[in-house]
Order: C-alpha cells, then structure tokens, then sequence
C-alpha cells in the first residue's frame, strides 16, 4: 500500500514538475516578445495556435494587446487564442468591443471561431444541446464535425444517433463509413436500425451488402426492415447483370426475390416485366403484392398484361387482403366492372383497416374508378375512409366542395392523433389513425408526426379552395404546440411554400400576441421565413424557458444575419443550454 501512495505521489510530482516548466515556458516566451513589433508578435500568436498551444496565444496575445491595443491583427488572433483555449466568452467580450461595427463579411470567420469554441467547449450536456451543437457544426466544412458526429453515433441516446446517422452522409470518409458499418450489425432500437438502413444506402456501402442480404432473407426481421434494407441494396447497386436478377428473382428467400423485384422497378428494366409472371403465384403474400403493384405501375406489353391477367382472378379472391384488393385494382385494365366491383367490395366492408387501405388504391385507380369516389364517400361512415375518398377526388377535382367539406369536418372533429401510412407503394399513402409509440428519447414523438399530418391536410385543403381556411389555421395554431422542434430537426422539415403557410404569415399581424407567437414559429419551422426574426427576438424577454429555447432554435432554421446581433447578447446569458443553442443558431445563420 505504502509502494501505490509514493508512485502515486511521484506521479503527482512529475505532471507538477512539467506544469511548472510549461508556464516557465510560456512566461519567457511572452516576454521575449516585450521589445518586438506588431509583426513579430502576430508571428508568434500564430505559431502557437498551429502548435496548438492555445495557453500560451492566449498569454502572448494579453501581452500583445497590452504593448499594441488599437491593433485589429492582434485583437483579432488573441479573440481566435481565447475561442480555442476554451475561453468563449471572453472572446465574445472583446469581439464586441472591438469588432461590433465591422461587417458581417470581415468579421464571418471571428464569429464562427467564437460560435463553434461554445459548441466545443460547453458542459452542457443534454440531448438537446447535444443535437443544437450537431446542426450548426453540421454547416460548417470544419474538420472536428466529423468528431462531434462520431462522438453522437457512440451516445445512448437514440435521437442523438439518429441525427448523426443522417448527417454521416455529408462525412463520408473511411473513418466515418467503418464506424457505421460496425454499428449497423450491433444497433438495437428499431426506429435507429431503419435510420441506419437508409444511411448505409445513402453512403453507398458495398462492404454492407452481404449483411443487408442477410437481413432481407431473415425471417425474424419486420418488414419494414426489409423494405429499408432492399432501397438500401437499390441505392448501392449501380447496376445488376442478368444472371444476378434471375438469382435473386428464384432464390428460395423471399425477401431476396422482393429484391430482384425492386431492381426490375427501380432501374425500369421492361424489358425484364416477363419474368415477374411467375412470382404471381409465388408463396409470399408480399411478394405477390410488390409484382402486382410493379405490374400497375410500369408500362406493360400487352401481350405480358393478358398473361398476368390470367392469374387475377383466383389472385382476387386470395386469403390476403392486400393481395385481393391489389389484383382487383390491376383488374381494372382488363375488366373495368368486374375490378371495380371488387375494389368497392372491400371499400364498403366492415373490415376497417382494409377498407381504408382499398379506398386509397381506388383513389389511385384514375379514371377507372374516379367517377365511384363520390358515391361511396355517401355510403361509408368511417371518417378515415371517408377522408382518403376526400384526398383522391380533391386530388382528381371530383366533387370539390363535397370533398373539401369532408376534409375539413375530419380536420376538424377527428381528436386522435393521426398518421400518413405508407403503402406498399407509395401512391397507395393512406391517412390512419396514428399507432406510433412513445420514444423516451424523442420528446412527443407521436404529436410531432400529428402535428406534421395535420399540416399536410391543411394545405390540401388550402390549395383546393377552402372558403373557411384562415379559420382553420386560426384554430390549428390555437391547438398546438409548437414545443416539438428538436424532433422536428431530426426529421428534417423541408421547406415549404404552401397556402397554408401564406396564410398562417397573415396572422403575424393578429390582436392576440399569443397567435402571433405561434404563428411564427409556424413559419419558421415550416416555411422559414425570415419576416418572423424580429418577431421571435421582440418576444424571447416575455416568454418561459421551454419558449426561449425554441425561439432560439427557430431563428437558427429562419438563418437570417440580422439576428446575430441579439444570439451573440443571449451568448453572454448565464444558462448553458441557452448559450449552446445560440452558437448553433450563429453558425445557421452564418452558412444559410
């Protein structure tokens, strides 16, 4: 015990011993400077911050700046010497002092040393200061993003290593790329495993091929999985050889047979339809639905189309719903009547989630089945069907007022959360009542995916003519609440332009202060408008916490310039979160 205390006191004595001797160092250093000219201390500034001896900047330039104050070269290295030591606020102090009045051109890289020494150095350690840092570093070119990502792909926190896997792609270098491909064979939450999925597509992974083959022939994955791994194996390919296809197309995995299909649909191989026939009587009920979809979709010979047609009707009765609502819709190109009565079959049954699934796929059906839509959104009563009925005939401008009031009582009096649920080809999209699950990590995840569904009926309804439409948005901005952003920056809002978000601006000018506040954040979020800045600075002194951080996560998205001014005040606040969100906000409205 006595030999561990003296080596552990011997230790001590050494990393003492070299402290010592460093700031020695660092002491002669500086005052071999005393008698030297701005140059050559600029010179020596320099050299410390290549070597990285940020301590020692920091002194030379306290020193600098004591022997030439009025000079910008000094001041400027020594804010640079503070940033990289750590020392952001004091960079940000002097900064202003000196620099405030400069332009945003001459002062960009200043700004961004300052912004990202915040991002580097902060202790504050949440997930959603966390995610703030990864935005505002994931605009920059700067080397150590790559750090912050590979750090965030290592956390514990599902929304944190969702959001580094969507930003993986911008760093797709050798160190990056082997530290997914690891992940991708270890991840166990499921919504990260599909994140993960479309990463390694996005990044074009060869070496993840055998693996997601893997995956897609597994029989315990979800089919979710395997739909995410084959677009992942879609996007990696760049082409596929004959001998390939006929491969996948028989092997005795079914979920590799679903891949050869994807392959035929994905790189418009017609001339290779012919061999999808067989697969119509495959054993997989999703196999046989992907080639009936690819069959509906693609340009077919008719020679091909009568060959399939052959199979339909025993297809029209299969045992899988899907499968027989499918074929009936195929039917439509060869028997118009017979596919139609079996479609509205499936619509007008008690079968809930069928019949909404049918009446989607009869809202796809074009002319075909249009002239149906408006008979049976009188006959069914379920709201949902009733709604996918709305959004096809608002989409074919059947019926409009019909159809706009019928969205809009469902806008209006469905109180559960809502979904889009993806088909098993896209123009089958349906609305649903919402079975997304809580996810501890992504704060209100289900009423964030509400939120953004709702949204979309609302400009639907918007671009159709709705006569009560600045109502509605009255009243959708009254209800929510806008306190979802950092899942929302996970996900990645795009932009938009719409007629909801035209008349959301108008209520910026609304007697209540309240709606105003909403109603920016709206635009911020969902159209990014920059009119709404000064709004949501006016108001960040009157609001509570959960607010200020949305604010100052919104002004980020907005991006305008004009707000760095007040995001470098709030840098200067003694709450760390708030300062991180600020210096990620700073770097957003640098690079927009």
């Amino acid at each position: 015990m006595g030999n561990k205390r003296r080596c552990i006191k011997s230790v001590e004595d050494g990393i003492r011993k070299i402290m010592n001797k460093c700031f020695v160092i660092s002491l002669l250093f500086a005052t071999s400077f005393l008698s030297s000219d701005e140059k050559e201390f600029a010179k020596g500034i320099t050299s410390c911050l290549l070597i990285k001896d940020y301590s020692a900047a920091v002194n030379l330039g306290k020193t600098a700046i004591g022997v030439y104050p009025k000079s910008h070269q000094i001041q400027s290295l020594c804010i640079r010497s503070l940033a990289e030591n750590g020392e952001s606020l004091e960079a940000l102090k002097l900064f202003q002092k000196e620099f405030s009045e400069r332009t945003l051109k001459d002062n960009f890289s200043l700004l961004e040393s300052i912004a990202w020494a915040t991002l580097i150095h902060s202790e504050e350690k949440s997930e959603m200061a966390r995610v703030s840092s990864l935005i505002g570093a994931s605009l920059t070119q700067d080397s150590r993003t790559v750090d912050l990502v590979m750090d965030a792909l290592e956390s514990s926190n599902i929304l944190l290593r969702s959001f580094a896997l969507r930003l993986a792609p911008q760093y797709n270098d050798r160190i990056v790329q082997k530290r997914v491909l690891e992940l991708l064979k270890k991840e166990k939450n499921w919504y990260v495993r599909i994140e993960m999925l479309q990463t390694v597509g996005f990044m074009k992974l060869k070496e993840a091929t055998p693996f997601l083959k893997e995956l897609i022939a597994s029989p315990s994955v979800t089919q979710e999985e395997k739909i995410s791994a084959i677009h992942a194996l879609v996007n990696i390919y760049e082409d596929v050889s004959d001998k390939d296809l006929d491969l996948l197309l028989k092997h005795k995995r079914s979920g590799l047979r679903e891949l050869g299909i994807a392959i035929i649909d994905h790189f418009d191989k017609r001339d290779k339809i012919s061999l999808l026939i067989p697969l119509l009587n495959d054993p997989s009920p999703h196999v046989r639905s992907l080639v009936l979809s690819v069959l509906g979709t693609m340009e077919v010979d008719e020679k091909i189309l009568f060959q399939a047609g052959k199979e339909l009707d025993s297809l029209m009765k299969d045992i899988h719903p899907e499968v027989a609502i499918l074929a009936a819709w195929l039917k439509l190109r060869l028997d118009a009547d017979e596919g139609r009565e079996n479609i509205v079959n499936w619509v007008v049954s008690k079968d809930l989630p069928n019949a909404r699934f049918a009446a989607a796929v009869l809202g796809a059906s074009g002319s075909k089945g249009s002239h149906l839509l408006a008979k049976l959104l009188d006959e069914v009563t379920d709201p949902y069907i009733k709604a996918n009925l709305a959004l096809a005939m608002i989409k074919q401008k059947i019926s409009l007022k019909k159809a706009i009031d019928t969205l809009k009582t469902f806008f209006l009096e469905v109180e559960g959360e809502i979904m889009w649920q993806g088909g098993i080809y896209p123009m089958f999209n349906q609305v649903v009542p919402s079975n997304i699950h809580h996810q501890i990590q992504i704060p209100r995840y289900p009423a964030l995916m509400d939120h953004l569904t709702r949204l979309d009926l609302l400009n639907i309804l918007c671009i159709a003519g709705c006569t009560e439409a600045t109502d509605l948005v009255k009243k959708f901005l009254s209800k929510q609440m806008w306190g979802v952003v950092t899942g929302a920056s996970v996900l990645l809002i795009e932009e938009g332009d719409g007629e909801a978000v035209n008349l959301i601006r108008k209520l910026l000018d609304d007697e209540n202060e309240i709606t105003r506040i909403q109603a920016a954040l709206a635009l911020a979020f969902y159209g990014g408008d920059p009119k709404v800045a000064k709004i949501l600075e006016i108001a960040y002194a009157k609001v509570d916490w959960e607010r200020k951080i949305q604010i100052l996560e919104a002004l980020g998205f907005i991006g305008n310039r004009d707000s760095i001014p007040f995001l470098l005040e709030v840098m200067k606040e003694p709450f760390t979160l708030l300062r991180t969100i600020a210096a990620s906000s700073v770097i957003q409205c640098l690079y927009h």
